[in-house]
């Protein structure tokens, strides 16, 4: 059985002098039902700053999610994080660990969005028997006080997917809503490679950018919304 709180006796609430305020104890419920709504993935909810091991090729990346992390000002308007890099490199761990910072030492209200997961919950809303609207998938990212975008580019691009990601990062960008993005395309402008190597026929020879992916509009503005930080170096799943 568990021990009621000796200052409010497991009620939540202590009287003063002009009526009632919440106890301390409900603090840890609170941070806990954050932590829940934040989503954070099965596979990152143990990701913490003090668990990310960093590489030479990484320190740059950690001491600026660190810096991130102490100038945050909930509902303020704190310039985001672009963490792109190889694949493997900490990118997501080092992200799902500064929500989780922040929803637990400054109170931040976040939310955990994995592209190609809201990709298809987005899609199958249009379905007649859906359970969600549009409107209601994008209602709690909009309003939060911090977002992660993970994996961002990850959707092979269409007209569809492009007018999406826009209405996702552009409403972000319209409500003043912090960022950390993960990618693992170049932080480059669309076509940009394709220049670099003799036109747009060698397009399909050389790699794609993040602004192939999302397009020239939403590349600029993430350019506005965040502090790029490369993040390279070999594949940690595969060094275990």
């Amino acid at each position: 059985m568990t021990a009621e709180c000796p200052e409010c006796n497991g009620h939540g609430l202590i009287k003063t002098a002009t009526g009632c305020r919440e106890c301390g104890c409900q603090e840890p419920k609170r941070r806990a039902a954050r932590l829940i709504r934040a989503g954070i993935p099965h596979g990152f909810r143990d990701a913490t700053m003090e668990n990310f091991k960093p590489t030479e090729a990484t320190k740059d990346a950690l001491r600026m999610t660190k810096r991130f992390l102490h100038d945050f000002i909930p509902a303020g308007e704190s310039k985001g994080l672009l963490l792109t890099g190889t694949v493997g490199t900490g990118k997501t761990h080092l992200a799902a660990a500064a929500l989780r910072n922040l929803v637990e030492t400054k109170g931040v209200e976040g939310r955990f969005v994995d592209v190609r997961a809201l990709l298809d919950r987005l899609r199958s809303s249009y379905d007649d028997e859906a359970q969600e609207s549009q409107e209601q998938i994008l209602r709690p990212i909009f309003k939060a006080d911090l977002v992660v975008i993970d994996e961002l580019g990850a959707a092979r691009p269409s007209d569809w997917v492009f007018e999406t990601l826009e209405l996702l990062i552009g409403g972000l960008y319209n409500k003043v809503v912090p960022v950390i993005v993960t990618t693992n395309l170049p932080n480059l402008a669309a076509g940009a490679t394709a220049r670099s190597t003799g036109g747009e026929y060698a397009r399909a020879a050389t790699p794609e950018t993040l602004g192939d992916r999302i397009g020239s509009r939403m590349w600029s503005r993430l350019q506005q919304m965040c502090v790029s930080c490369e993040m390279i170096g070999p594949d940690w799943r595969g060094t275990r």
